[in-house]
């Protein structure tokens, strides 16, 4: 899934900017720890200087989101 957030905060980016990332897994093993999976294909001439394959907290990826006002879900 596809989803639009800030970066601001996540690994990889040292700026907040507008951005597109891939959603493609949730770990919900844990119920104090859930995590989602996500692909971040930007470039470093982007500013992007992270990981192709990411994960992150729920609540942290739920920030990111709604800081943009372009979500696909």
């Amino acid at each position: 899934m596809l989803t639009g957030v800030y970066t601001s905060g996540m690994g990889g980016w040292s700026f907040g900017t507008y951005h597109i990332i891939t959603l493609f897994g949730y770990d919900n093993t844990s119920s104090t720890n859930k995590k989602v999976d996500y692909v971040d294909t930007a470039s470093s001439i982007a500013g992007y200087n992270g990981l192709y394959f990411n994960f992150v907290s729920l609540d942290n990826l739920w920030w990111n989101i709604s800081q943009n006002n372009v979500q696909a879900w």
